[in-house]
């Protein structure tokens, strides 16, 4: 299995590129990359590159979400609509709009 979480600081935010399928064995790779990341720094999930998540994926990114916004953090979630795969999830369980998806970084 091929999974990578690649930081790209970049810009004014920190952007996790994640690659590979996000799931209960892989999510705590992505939690340990954006718990590093300073707190005075905004952070985008792109999922652009993700091939498959899971609820365990799902349920961190509301987690993550929840606490950015008490701690005054911006936090932007990308995931294109030709990502089939993952798209298809975050609309099923409600999450495009929840948390905001964006089709590409920068939107």
């Amino acid at each position: 299995m091929n999974f990578e979480v690649e930081l790209d600081d970049s810009t004014a935010a920190v952007v996790a590129r994640v690659r590979g399928e996000l799931d209960i064995a892989t999510t705590p790779t992505l939690r340990a990359a954006v718990e590093g990341i300073d707190a005075d720094r905004s952070v985008v999930i792109d999922l652009s590159p993700t091939t498959f998540i899971d609820s365990t994926a799902c349920r961190y990114f509301v987690q993550l979400a929840r606490r950015a916004a008490e701690a005054g953090r911006s936090i932007d979630f990308v995931c294109p609509a030709d990502n089939y795969e993952v798209w298809r999830v975050l609309d099923l369980l409600g999450l495009l709009d929840a948390l905001g998806v964006q089709p590409t970084v920068g939107e």
